[in-house]
């Protein structure tokens, strides 16, 4: 074992790389673009992981991280950015909740109903916690899911509220079942930056960037979210 990593962290030219990318483009199919880098890249190595956004900045500055793509809420200052696409959150609940009427809400308003959550480990999860507490609160978590699709299930059937990315709930089988409401505060009207040191020299690394910017408006069409739900009348 010892000799094949060894040999592998030796193995010159093609290069490694990683990409970082928050909780709503990790289940976006990026194996495409993926695939394509490697294929022009033969010996390369390539590691996609899941990081928030502050935290893909981070790793890009000191070099753990050869491209992220993150929000625009992360200060992206000394690198190279730029913009793929909208990714807004939005707060669905059953038809039948308390919320449902409202077509918005302030994200604190929405801290006193019990939550689905989608990933305790995941990046979204992290970044809805922080934004409660800046809220003053907390997020009342009665069950958690590793998947959407199972959070989404259990919202249409009444288990609590939850925020998700609207590009995933296209073709959503619950989505019928659903109330979007949208977000009033400015980080979840977002949009996504693919990002990479303006200094960095690696073939791999950008080759992977620029791929990311030509072959993103392909992925948004798989991903694209339904209308909102309308407004029931008062």
């Amino acid at each position: 074992a010892l000799r094949r990593d060894v040999g592998a962290a030796q193995r010159p030219a093609a290069g490694c790389a990683v990409l970082l990318v928050n909780s709503s483009v990790n289940v976006r199919p990026l194996q495409g673009v993926v695939g394509d880098v490697l294929a022009r890249h033969p010996g390369a190595r390539l590691s996609v992981r899941e990081s928030a956004s502050e935290a893909t900045v981070h790793a890009l500055h000191t070099g753990a991280a050869g491209v992220g793509i993150v929000t625009d809420a992360a200060a992206t200052d000394g690198l190279v950015a730029e913009e793929l696409g909208a990714d807004p959150l939005v707060l669905v609940a059953a038809r039948g909740h308390a919320l449902a009427a409202r077509g918005a809400l302030r994200f604190s308003d929405a801290l006193a109903h019990d939550w689905v959550g989608w990933r305790e480990d995941g990046a979204l999860h992290t970044h809805l916690v922080m934004q409660a507490v800046r809220a003053g609160g907390a997020l009342n978590t009665v069950v958690s899911v590793p998947t959407a699709e199972g959070v989404l299930d259990l919202v249409a059937r009444g288990f609590g509220i939850s925020v998700l990315p609207r590009a995933l709930l296209a073709g959503c089988a619950s989505a019928s079942q659903l109330a979007i409401l949208e977000l009033e505060e400015p980080w979840a009207r977002r949009k996504l930056l693919v990002c990479r040191r303006a200094d960095t020299t690696s073939p791999l690394a950008l080759a992977l960037f620029a791929a990311l910017q030509r072959q993103w408006p392909a992925l948004d069409p798989i991903c694209a979210a339904p209308a909102p739900a309308p407004r029931p009348p008062r």
